[in-house]
C-alpha cells in the first residue's frame, strides 16, 4: 500500500448535482425506453428500432400540416417521429434543424399532445422559442432554463397556456 497526498479542487453547480441525483435514482425507469437500455446494455451494437413504419401517411399531406416549409428530408423525419420511431437530428448551422424541430412541436401540440424539448445550448432554446413565436404558439413554450425564472411568473405562463386556444389558419 502507499498513501499519496493530493487535493483536488474543482467547481461543481448544484443543478448538476441534482440532475445526476434523479438519474442515479430512477435509472431503472429510464432503462425502459428502448434506446436507453441499448446504450445501456449493447452500446456498440447497431441499434434497431422495433417501431413499424406505418406506410400510407403522405409526406405531401404532412408538409401541408406544418407551419413552416419544410423539405422532403425534413418532413420524411418528423413522419418518423410522429409514429414513434427514435430519431437523432444533427447537422451544421444552417442546415434546418431548428425548422424541423419547430414543425415537429407544431404537429405534436396540434395532436394534442405535451412535449418536452431539452437542447445543450441557451441559443437552441431561443432560436427554436422565436420560430415557435413566429408561428403563434410562443405561449406554449415554458422556458424552464433561466436560473432567474420565479415561481409565480412559471405559473402564470402555464396559466395563460392552458386558458389560450388557437385556431388554425
Amino acid at each position: 500500500f502507499t498513501v499519496e497526498e493530493s487535493v483536488d479542487l474543482a467547481i461543481l453547480q448544484f443543478a448538476k448535482y441534482t440532475l445526476w441525483k434523479d438519474l442515479d435514482e430512477h435509472w431503472e425507469v429510464l432503462a425502459n425506453n428502448p434506446l436507453v437500455r441499448h446504450l445501456i446494455e449493447t452500446p456498440l451494437e447497431e441499434f434497431d428500432d422495433a417501431v413499424a413504419t406505418v406506410d400510407g401517411m403522405s409526406l405531401d399531406d404532412l408538409g401541408a400540416q406544418l407551419p413552416i416549409a419544410a423539405d422532403s428530408s425534413q418532413i420524411s423525419a418528423i413522419r418518423d417521429a410522429v409514429q414513434g420511431k427514435t430519431i437523432v437530428i444533427e447537422g451544421p448551422p444552417g442546415t434546418g434543424k431548428s425548422q424541423t424541430i419547430t414543425n415537429l412541436l407544431a404537429h405534436a401540440l396540434a395532436s394534442g399532445k405535451r412535449v418536452l424539448f431539452v437542447a445543450e445550448k441557451r441559443a437552441a432554446l431561443d432560436v427554436v422559442k422565436t420560430r415557435l413565436e413566429s408561428v403563434g404558439l410562443g405561449e406554449f413554450a415554458l422556458d424552464l432554463h433561466d436560473k432567474s425564472a420565479r415561481p409565480a411568473a412559471v405559473r402564470q405562463q402555464i396559466r395563460a397556456a392552458l386558458d389560450s386556444s388557437v385556431v388554425a389558419d
